[in-house]
């Protein structure tokens, strides 16, 4: 049975306030994925914004060259999943159709629940419905989250430190203070340490969309 019943209604959507960190584009391939279910037909993956945040979601943006679809995404569990969606629509201007059990919104914008994910289907641009494209995702998505992947922070001497981020990581986000600042680079992040104290805080997003997050200090 679908999970989405599709009516005519309208409604104005939400914009998000995206913290984008350019992380590099990505292409989905392999096994059904988390990722690779939530990619829309036809469509490829062009960035992923991860927050700071771990109470914020991950943000994909999905076209052909420039960014049509975007899908805020949030995994933890269950009963995490509709606690959020419940949140959402609290925080929505007017009354959101009701799609299914689960789902809301219109042409332009789903949010739904589904198993453990809670997710924000969102057009950009163009005049196509949105709401089949959510109906598919949520078929998609697995009902059980796999183990995150396990990563390392490079050792960093004095310097320049060229570092590429672990394969098998989809987006990522470094914050440095104190003496370390850090570039993004199409292929990784340079850190240029001087001499003193400094903080170091990475967050990886891996194709199961798990949230890897290590701190470093010295």
């Amino acid at each position: 049975m679908s999970l989405f019943i599709h009516r005519a209604a309208l409604h104005r959507a939400l914009h998000f306030a995206l913290v984008l960190s350019g992380c590099a584009a990505a292409n989905v391939a392999g096994a059904q994925t988390p990722l690779a279910a939530l990619t829309p037909d036809t469509l490829e993956l062009l960035e992923v914004d991860v927050p700071a945040d771990p109470s914020h979601p991950v943000t994909l943006y999905f076209g052909r060259g420039q960014a049509e679809i975007a899908i805020d995404v949030f995994a933890a569990d269950a009963d995490a999943a509709h606690e959020r969606l419940a949140f959402y629509l609290s925080t929505v201007s007017g009354e959101m159709p009701a799609l299914g059990p689960d789902a809301y919104g219109d042409a332009g914008l789903v949010a739904f629940a589904s198993g453990p994910w809670f997710a924000v289907v969102r057009r950009l641009r163009g005049s196509g419905d949105v709401r089949p494209m959510a109906n598919a995702i949520a078929a998609r998505l697995p009902r059980t989250r796999a183990a995150p992947m396990r990563a390392s922070l490079p050792s960093l001497q004095r310097g320049v430190t060229r570092w590429s981020v672990p394969a098998g990581f989809v987006g990522s986000l470094v914050e440095a203070t104190g003496a370390l600042t850090v570039r993004r680079t199409a292929r990784g992040w340079i850190f240029d340490r001087h001499e003193g104290a400094y903080t170091l805080h990475f967050v990886g997003i891996d194709a199961q969309l798990n949230r890897i997050e290590i701190r470093a200090r010295e």
